[in-house]
């Protein structure tokens, strides 16, 4: 284990009473102190084990969670961990089924009312406000990716509250471009959004589709219209509206700002045209073969794009609104790594989260071609690649706290009247006034929910 790692759990066993850096236990009880460290017991390290359920079955995390699990037991020799891979649909059900003592140390959790707050409601999960003094997470996560795995101990209030979860993988939308073709029309990265609207109607002139943008699957005008809104609205007032705080409408004037934007970009022709019969994977492989200059989407598509485009794939954050302002964007994290109320060894699993979070699983995440959710790493992607434009965009984004939750967390139902509300005013079935009402309504059903 690292030294910093090391010195956290000892100085919050100082400071909270842990056992896990202390010699007070004895063998077999559930706070028994990890080999390595400052005291152990007159038998030696006290074996344990910790069960742990994730939904990372596919490469490249598969292989990215074997090799953290392994390098964990390294560290903690006396700790043995028993991981299950649960399918995404499962693990919410899994754990409210589960009796309580087959119930896992460690779960990954879907963030938002449905999952967490479900949950967290239901007494299922450890809310880990004490460790994240002990192991430093207030630094580690801005305060906007903490509110995202944060709940009322009721479960009903979104993004206030105790921290229940912590996240491997960050994510966030922005704007992909085709650096060549950028080139070609004379264009350079704009400084401001402004700079970028007005790229738009030149690029169109030029006979080039300024976005390539496919609405067939739905989901992909909710990340769309959140970065539209995240500029007319800022920071706060976006992450205002998702948490439910005071005043919160869908029908204010920054709602209805991004409504217009929206639909007088697809009037304009500078979303691809029939977006509503474009699947989102076919948008993407249009634009890594050739078509179109930029590609609003989320970073998660980095490793594909890369593949085909090479160098000439480019990657920044939305440009900030003003001079002296920073950019702010629609994103959040990987499903949130939790405690189960249940775990006999909380202290253990919460050194569990603090590894599987920190500096060597950064670097075994770069390695793979993801981006780490913690704000600083020593672990930096190659030079000239598109996977460094996006680490460093997320960095500073997070570092001026910037990345506000996706719109469809505002209520457990949100995503299918946003959707759908979404698909109707590109379409030009509804005005930006009759939408910004319709999903207003479907706002106000879940008062108790915010």
């Amino acid at each position: 284990m690292s030294g910093r790692s090391s010195r956290a759990i000892a100085a919050g066993a100082l400071a909270t009473g842990l056992a896990v850096a202390l010699g007070a236990c004895s063998p077999g009880s559930p706070t028994a102190p990890l080999s390595g460290q400052t005291t152990t017991t007159t038998r030696g390290p006290v074996p344990m084990s910790l069960t742990v359920w994730d939904q990372e079955s596919t490469a490249p995390l598969d292989g990215v969670e074997q090799r953290l699990d392994a390098g964990f037991q390294r560290a903690y020799p006396n700790v043995t961990v028993h991981r299950r891979k649960v399918s995404f649909t499962n693990l919410k059900a899994a754990i409210q089924n589960a009796p309580t003592a087959s119930r896992p140390d460690v779960v990954e959790v879907n963030q938002g009312h449905s999952d967490m707050g479900a949950l967290v409601q239901a007494h299922l999960l450890r809310p880990l406000d004490s460790y994240a003094k002990v192991f430093d997470w207030m630094n580690r996560f801005p305060a906007g990716l903490r509110a995202q795995n944060s709940f009322s101990s009721d479960g009903k209030s979104f993004g206030t509250g105790s921290l229940y979860g912590v996240s491997q993988t960050g994510e966030m939308v922005g704007l992909f471009y085709d650096k060549a073709k950028l080139a070609a029309l004379h264009l350079s990265m704009p400084k401001l959004w402004s700079g970028f609207e007005k790229q738009l109607p030149t690029i169109a002139a030029a006979g080039e589709q300024p976005i390539v943008f496919g609405n067939r699957d739905a989901f992909p005008a909710i990340g769309l219209f959140g970065l539209l809104h995240d500029q007319s609205a800022g920071p706060a007032a976006a992450r205002n509206l998702v948490f439910g705080g005071s005043g919160a409408r869908f029908d204010s004037a920054a709602v209805l700002t991004a409504a217009q934007t929206l639909q007088g970009w697809e009037r304009n022709g500078y979303l691809s045209p029939g977006a509503d019969g474009l699947s989102y994977e076919q948008a993407a492989t249009d634009f890594a073969h050739g078509t179109g200059v930029y590609l609003i989407t989320g970073t998660w598509e980095a490793a594909t794009l890369a593949a085909t485009m090479g160098a000439n794939v480019g990657f920044v954050a939305p440009p900030p609104v003003t001079a002296t302002g920073a950019s702010t964007t629609s994103g959040g994290q990987g499903l949130a790594w939790t405690l189960t109320a249940s775990s006999a060894h909380p202290d253990v699993a919460a050194a569990y989260l603090d590894y599987m979070t920190g500096p060597d699983a950064a670097q075994a995440l770069v390695h793979a071609g993801e981006l780490p959710a913690t704000t600083s790493s020593a672990a930096v992607p190659a030079a000239g690649t598109v996977a460094l434009d996006v680490m460093s965009a997320w960095q500073a984004v997070c570092r001026a706290d910037g990345v506000v939750p996706y719109l469809d967390y505002s209520t457990p139902t949100m995503f299918r009247p946003l959707s759908a509300g979404l698909t109707g005013l590109i379409a030009g079935r509804a005005t930006p006034t009759q939408f910004v009402a319709s999903v207003q309504r479907a706002y106000a059903t879940h008062p108790t929910s915010r």
